[in-house]
């Protein structure tokens, strides 16, 4: 890096904004994390922002330049739409509010749609979802994806309405919400402050903003506020919440006030994972392969079935780890959720720890759930959704929790719903589950530390997990001490909405004090980290590209995805898929490598694992038998 850009790096200007753009593993992050710890040592930390793609990566950045004792703050969009909604949200009328996932918001989505409509909610949120994100009028949207009118702009406007309204009364919100009650906080007298909170906010993943989070940093940038952002345009992997056709980083840098600074040299990937990775984003680059040799190349592995891949996967894993590569320097990738649950077995049979992030959200794991509905009860005891989930957890049947709703007078005004349940009278045979939760909640109000509060929703959660999970109630509460050793240091609504917002779909592992975990997880989880040796599996056609991947757009956003997930590696990148894919009963289909990895092949060390091997003697049995003992076999049957 020239001596110039080192003294850009370290400027204090405020009217000076900073670009920072490169290809993967380049040093954009690694810049900006040593210009984060600059900042913060150079003027007052509680005046600087950086902001991030997802919280658990802005946390990894964080840690890796030690710089967690002064960020104060830091996080994803919506994690700092939180904070900041804490501290001025009663000025548009958000006094108290607890934060819903995305199961939740589709399911009261659905319940908002009248009688006779057939619109599948999971269309319906991604329809919702993508208008907040973009700031497209809902008519357009609606013209744009359904053209045929089989969904009427007026009727989703109505179902989003009442929806709003639902979540108005019980007192939450969902992601989007959080970030459009920030963007309403500007036209409030309050809001005209909000430009002047921060001297520097820092950006990792530019190219990822959607026009909604893009207009809130601009927002925030006041007169005498910095702005630096790093960014890649051909990393750009989440268009589908809104900002396809939109360039950012573009509009940035035509500004007159931004440096940019191009990072050229890869300090990540060896030379041969670099050059395959470039060569999948463009077929047409010509790889110099005279610069690696033969066992530098990354591997492609090709598999017989799910079975075969998951033991060889887990094989490399434990000879690394017998090697001296500890587990959280390794991860595995995969392009969608349910791929890895052929692994996932295998590594709890063998007791491998490790964090799984992505897919589907650790919340829809139901004793995650049960122990968060307590402490959204404490938070926020109007959220009706948090007091349906306890009680579903103490009583016999739906029936007796809707009995229980009503009497508790949940969404009147003037209720008090906690006060209610204590007082609450005999209820049957599920007297002494409903004491338990009484007592627990009680013990929860009476706590002046959180850290007590999390202590009796755990003690809660033992008593009634033997009963509810007999199976494996121990591993689930092993489970619910690892969170709360992760986030015990955090205030009540931080760690609520950390672990609703960016939580880890889950872990492995029965050990909670195990420091070093494997990381699972999908490609659009993986962005912003690395590891020095990275297993990408079930990379076929209709994996990767998905299935659903039709137009060119969403063709040449896979494309990039792939990328980004291959650029992961630091040391050695293993890619395998299967033949005989899981599901397929037809003995004569077969699966094909992904066509984005097809052309790159050569670049390969290519281990063929669904040939047999044929270095072993076969056994010839043919002198065993007589010449006529096949005649006999076949006549035998017919011997009268």
């Amino acid at each position: 890096m020239s001596r110039q850009n080192k003294s850009l790096l370290q400027t204090t200007d405020p009217n000076i904004s900073l670009l920072l753009t490169g290809s993967p593993g380049t040093g954009k992050t690694t810049a900006l994390e040593e210009r984060f710890l600059f900042l913060s040592h150079a003027g007052d930390p509680s005046r600087v922002l950086y902001l991030g793609l997802s919280h658990h990566a802005v946390e990894a950045s964080i840690a890796r330049v030690a710089a967690s004792s002064v960020a104060q703050w830091h996080g994803s969009f919506c994690f700092v739409a939180a904070k900041l909604l804490r501290l001025y949200g009663s000025a548009i009328g958000l006094d108290s509010f607890t934060i819903i996932d995305v199961p939740e918001a589709k399911e009261l989505l659905s319940q908002a749609r009248p009688s006779g409509c057939k619109i599948p909610k999971d269309l319906l949120y991604e329809l919702y979802s993508f208008c907040l994100y973009s700031q497209k009028p809902l008519a357009d949207v609606v013209a744009e994806t359904f053209p045929d009118e089989t969904v009427s702009h007026k009727q989703a406007a109505t179902i989003f309405s009442s929806y709003a309204m639902t979540k108005r009364e019980m007192g939450i919100v969902d992601n989007e919400d959080l970030l459009i009650l920030w963007l309403a906080l500007f036209d409030n007298p309050v809001g005209q402050a909000l430009p002047y909170l921060f001297d520097h906010i820092l950006l990792d993943e530019y190219q990822n903003c959607t026009p909604l989070e893009n207009m809130l940093v601009h927002k925030m940038c006041g007169p005498a506020t910095s702005l630096t952002a790093a960014g890649d345009v051909t990393q750009n992997i989440y268009q589908f919440k809104g900002n396809y056709g939109s360039n950012p980083i573009k509009n940035f840098a035509a500004k007159p006030s931004t440096r940019r600074i191009v990072f050229e040299t890869n300090h990540r990937s060896t030379p041969a994972i670099e050059a395959v990775a470039e060569a999948v984003l463009d077929p047409d680059i010509v790889v110099n392969q005279t610069i690696f040799s033969v066992r530098d190349r990354p591997k492609l592995v090709i598999c017989q079935d799910e079975q075969q891949q998951s033991k060889l996967v887990l094989k490399s894993i434990i000879q690394l780890a017998n090697n001296g590569v500890s587990l959280d320097k390794q991860a595995v990738l995969y392009r969608s959720g349910h791929l890895i649950d052929g692994l996932e077995t295998e590594l709890i049979r063998q007791n491998v720890a490790f964090i799984k992030h992505g897919g589907i959200r650790y919340l829809e794991l139901s004793h995650f759930k049960d122990f968060l509905a307590l402490l959204r009860i404490v938070a926020n005891q109007f959220d009706q959704l948090a007091w349906r989930r306890a009680l579903s957890i103490v009583l016999d049947d739906d029936e007796q929790v809707e009995e229980t709703c009503k009497r508790l007078r949940l969404g009147k005004k003037l209720a008090q719903p906690t006060k209610s349940f204590l007082n609450l009278p005999s209820i049957g045979s599920s007297d002494a589950m409903v004491n338990a939760l009484q007592k627990s909640l009680l013990a929860c109000e009476k706590s002046r530390l959180f850290a007590d509060v999390l202590d009796h929703a755990l003690q809660f959660c033992a008593l009634v997990f033997p009963t509810r999970y007999a199976n494996d109630a121990q591993l689930r509460l092993a489970d619910l001490r690892r969170i709360i050793a992760d986030g015990a240091a955090l205030p009540q609504d931080d760690f609520i909405a950390r672990f609703t917002l960016d939580a880890p779909m889950r872990f492995g592992n029965c050990d909670r004090n195990a420091s070093q975990r494997l990381t699972l997880s999908t490609l659009h989880s993986a962005k912003g980290q690395q590891w020095d040796y990275v297993h990408s599996i079930h990379c076929c056609d209709r994996n990767i590209p998905h299935r659903l991947s039709i137009s060119a757009h969403q063709l040449d956003q896979e494309r990039q995805l792939l990328h980004v997930g291959l650029s992961r590696a630091r040391k050695q990148l293993t890619v395998s898929y299967v033949v005989q894919p899981a599901g397929v009963h037809n003995p004569y289909e077969y699966s094909e490598l992904s066509r984005f990895l097809s052309p790159v092949k050569k670049h390969f060390k290519v281990i063929d694992k669904t040939t047999p091997d044929v270095t072993k003697t076969p056994i010839d049995l043919r002198d065993q038998f007589t010449d006529h003992e096949a005649q006999k076999a076949l006549l035998n049957m017919w011997d009268i």
